[in-house]
């Protein structure tokens, strides 16, 4: 019996990915929540799954006497991160310059909330913003001037923020919006703007050719450049799905129902399925989402086929796979999260669009008044059926006329051409909290730029992204198989050790929330990062929660509840020399 075997059969290869091109080679929004870096922020240190909701269940109102007795805890499973001795990092000191560190942080979630949450005694604060992509940086700087642009009320503010954060299509005042900002980031680049915001933010740190990268950046942005973001965007999925393209509602489901609904189960299956095909994750009013976002647009290095040289190629690099939901959407302030994360029916009450107007309010808000943001007191309607909802009240008291937009033109050549702009000198002053604020921006290599003597002992605080963690590994030796070598505080003179003031606090994000690694993964991921900082003589809080155990037959589904169930971030106390010398 002859059996004849199909040789064409395809490689694993050409019809199956490994998610790393779904992630792109630009990170445009970060994969956990914004944190206050200013204080001791109990987000840090939750554990579990986001969003677990919260049962409706009957109406008692407080009385006045035990309204501040009332606790917290049972809306959401916060750990202090302190358990008997472990090492706490030092308090800010009051009245000096505070330094905070934040690398890959790919967006201003970080800085957003920590101004607007700043302790009173902090007079004096700088933020070093470090972007291995210029794009990543210029859009720091859109975002930076949106929430302290006092023209627009706090509700546009927030709307037109998470617009551009994260849509591929956005709507045309929108895009309009961006384009006549443009010039006067351009001006601010060359240090020529009257925009308040210049005074805030620190360039001489930036090399000449790192600032013309950022001017063309900007000069990319004007609406006249074509940018099809829908076609871009289609390359990228079908380069990622392959030939399951055909069947990529079914590969998104199974994503969603493996990766997103245990860990952050508030995002809804119709919007992360829409942000699948379309790359619209957040959608407010009965705007249409239109014009396409050239804040996504940036360059990578490629090679040319026909001559074989490098070069750089414009297109759409961002996340096809993880949504822009975690930074705003997933986690709220534990006052109000009982309200916000209502289930009813085994559905939530609000989605994860509600929660990140919600936050977005709440901060925007309290950098203008420096008065903390809540909802409105409880009512009994949100008890009984069909359930009202607390932010109804917070829209109708915001609540603007609706007007119909302008159908976008068809043909760009139609357009009138670009005019020199007259430079405008008027601009609104900036919000209250950016008082005492300083923003430096950093780029390239970090373990080439941050290596100078005046970055030694500077930072109290530091966040290091996910993205970024490859030149840590990199410093400490422990790419790819590497075992864990040498005592505690082994490193101690390394780059990333010796650039953090002692007694500060290292805070590194983890894969929790990524939608394409699986458990295993995740959990190696936390232990490599555990052995750097055991080198650089950083001791890690919270272990039990922090670090689940690691085992090599372990199963996936085991692996990815010790993931599900750890906490978000890992913290890390800098310990000083002789602290170091007493482990070993």
């Amino acid at each position: 019996m002859n059996v004849s075997i199909d040789r064409s059969l395809q490689k694993p290869q050409d019809y199956a990915s490994d998610g790393s091109d779904a992630i792109g080679f630009v990170q445009f929004w970060g994969n956990s929540p914004a944190l206050n870096l200013l204080a001791d922020d109990p987000q840090a240190s939750v554990f579990g799954p986001a969003a677990v909701g919260t049962q409706i269940g009957g109406y008692v109102p407080p009385k006045e006497d035990e309204a501040k007795d009332i606790d917290l805890g049972i809306y959401e499973d916060v750990g202090n991160g302190q358990e008997g001795d472990e090492a706490r990092p030092k308090p800010l000191p009051e009245g000096e310059t505070i330094n905070v560190l934040i690398s890959a942080g790919a967006d201003v979630r970080h800085v957003v909330k920590s101004l607007a949450r700043r302790p009173k005694g902090l007079k004096h604060v700088r933020f070093y913003l470090h972007e291995k992509q210029h794009e990543v940086l210029a859009r720091h700087l859109l975002f930076l001037q949106i929430v302290n642009n006092k023209a627009l009320t706090i509700r546009e503010r927030m709307e037109v923020f998470l617009s551009l954060y994260g849509n591929t299509l956005v709507r045309e005042r929108d895009c309009s919006y961006v384009s006549e900002l443009a010039p006067e980031l351009v001006e601010l680049i060359t240090e020529n703007s009257a925009h308040p915001l210049a005074e805030k933010i620190d360039l001489s740190q930036l090399k000449f050719k790192d600032r013309d990268i950022l001017q063309d950046v900007f000069k990319g942005w004007f609406k006249d450049v074509p940018f099809d973001v829908e076609a871009l965007r289609e390359q990228r999925c079908r380069g990622f799905y392959r030939a399951r393209y055909d069947y990529r509602k079914n590969l998104m489901d199974y994503d969603y129902q493996t990766f997103i609904k245990e860990v952050a189960g508030i995002i809804h299956w119709f919007h992360y399925k829409q942000f699948g095909h379309t790359g619209v994750a957040f959608e407010t009013r009965l705007a249409s989402y239109a014009s396409p976002n050239r804040t996504l647009a940036s360059y990578t290095e490629a090679m040319d086929r026909s001559k074989g040289s490098s070069v750089q190629v414009r297109g759409y690099w961002g996340d096809i796979v993880n949504s822009p939901y975690h930074a705003f959407c997933t986690r709220t302030d534990p006052e109000v999260r009982h309200r916000l994360f209502k289930i009813n029916s085994q559905q939530y009450r609000h989605t994860e669009t509600d929660i990140a107007e919600y936050n977005l309010t709440a901060y925007i808000s309290e950098l203008e008044t420096g008065q903390r943001f809540s909802l409105p007191p409880e009512k009994p309607e949100e008890f009984t059926y069909p359930y009202a909802s607390p932010l109804d009240e917070l829209r109708a008291a915001d609540k603007v006329e609706e007007v119909e937009e302008d159908p976008p033109k068809a043909v760009i050549e139609e357009e009138k051409p670009r005019q020199r702009r007259q430079k405008k000198v008027n601009w609104p002053p900036l919000t209250s909290a950016m008082e005492g604020v300083e923003i430096v921006l950093l780029a390239g290599d970090p373990l080439e730029v941050l290596k100078k003597p005046k970055y030694r002992g500077l930072f109290h605080r530091a966040f290091i992204g996910a993205m970024g963690c490859m030149p840590v590994f990199q410093e400490f030796d422990l790419k790819g198989g590497a075992e864990h070598k040498g005592d505690f505080g082994a490193r101690k003179e390394s780059v990333f050790a010796s650039i953090m003031a002692e007694g500060g606090e290292v805070i590194f994000e983890t894969l929790k929330y990524q939608a394409h690694f699986e458990g295993m993964t995740r959990l190696g991921f936390r232990h490599r990062v555990a052995q750097a900082a055991h080198l650089a003589g950083w001791r890690l809080q919270d272990e039990r929660r922090s670090l689940p155990k690691l085992e090599k037959d372990m199963q996936e589904r085991q692996a990815r509840a010790h993931e599900r169930n750890a906490t978000d971030f890992l913290r890390f106390v800098v310990m000083s020399g002789s602290a170091c010398e007493a482990e070993k």
